[in-house]
């Protein structure tokens, strides 16, 4: 625990932002899902399998390369802090 009274490892805690042990494989994985959901969920509201189809690929699509474009800026920015060390 910090003086604060909060854990050292909350994602509140301040500090740099740090990745998951494989962020791309998570993301996919996770928005993958999350389409097959909806996916099921549009076929049983009545929406035809195409266009069910070009709904959960688009929201894959977005969700995963705004993920994946979030997570580059943070491997960016982590390694031109690894640059900028002193030896």
């Amino acid at each position: 625990m910090s003086e604060n009274g909060r854990r050292r490892d909350s994602i509140f805690a301040g500090g740099e932002p740090s990745l998951p042990r494989r962020p791309f494989l998570n993301t996919a994985l996770f928005y993958g899902a999350l389409a097959v959901v909806g996916f099921v969920f549009l076929l049983a509201t009545g929406q035809s399998a195409d266009r069910a189809a070009i709904g959960a690929l688009f929201a894959f699509a977005i969700g995963t390369g705004l993920t994946w474009l979030r997570f580059s800026r943070v491997k960016r920015e982590q390694r031109r802090r690894e640059r900028r060390k002193p030896s």
